[in-house]
């Protein structure tokens, strides 16, 4: 799997920057997307739930194809859903999100900030995570509007801007999460000389139920 993800990826880096709509290119993001989906999803199924963690994280921060694909940022979320971490299911779909509307010129010495590729895309994850808070005890009449307004707030409290949206009660159903960590800028990862690298070591804030 990791063998076959680095040579797509300097394949998918090969490609202009600009040229996101590009059929091959785009063809090439969505294989990524679901090699890393398929990757996490084997460890999971072997039971290492924290190597299966560690896959979804390094998608999402580290892939410039996956971490634009709202795909990965779901089947993650559903993952920790899975696990019992409904609070760390929110967080994923929040920070992904919050990265779709980080601006090109972010500062980082040059480095640009994730950021997910068309409506189509952002959309999907919407309805996803609209989905999923419904499925949370408690949560089935939180409406689109209510999440969209949450999630503004809780993104304009992490940027120190106050949004200007009206807010329900309903929105309460996802509360801010201030110690959820910011997504860091895609890196090209070096190809592999031969072989599979052994699993990262598990985080140490995470254990498996």
């Amino acid at each position: 799997y990791k063998a076959a993800i680095l040579d797509w990826q300097d394949d998918y880096l090969s490609f202009s920057e600009g040229d996101e709509s590009d059929p091959a290119k785009a063809a090439l993001r969505s294989n990524i997307a679901a090699v890393w989906i398929g990757y996490a999803s084997l460890n999971a199924t072997a039971r290492q739930f924290a190597y299966a963690k560690n896959v979804y994280e390094e998608a999402v921060r580290d892939c410039p194809a996956a971490s634009r694909v709202a795909a990965v940022w779901s089947s993650y979320a559903r993952f920790c859903a899975a696990k019992n971490m409904p609070d760390m299911a929110r967080g994923v779909f929040v920070q992904a999100l919050a990265a779709e509307e980080a601006s090109d010129d972010g500062g980082g010495g040059g480095c640009k900030p994730i950021k997910l590729v068309g409506g189509a895309e952002r959309e999907a994850l919407w309805t996803d995570f609209l989905i999923l808070t419904r499925e949370t005890p408690g949560n089935g009449g939180v409406t689109m509007e209510d999440l969209r307004a949450a999630v503004a707030v809780e993104i304009g409290e992490r940027a120190g801007v106050v949004p200007d949206v009206a807010t329900s009660s309903a929105t309460a159903a996802v509360p801010p999460d201030p110690g959820m960590a910011a997504v860091g800028p895609p890196v090209k990862r070096a190809r592999l000389d031969g072989g599979t690298p052994p699993h990262p070591p598990p985080p140490p804030d995470f254990a498996p139920s």
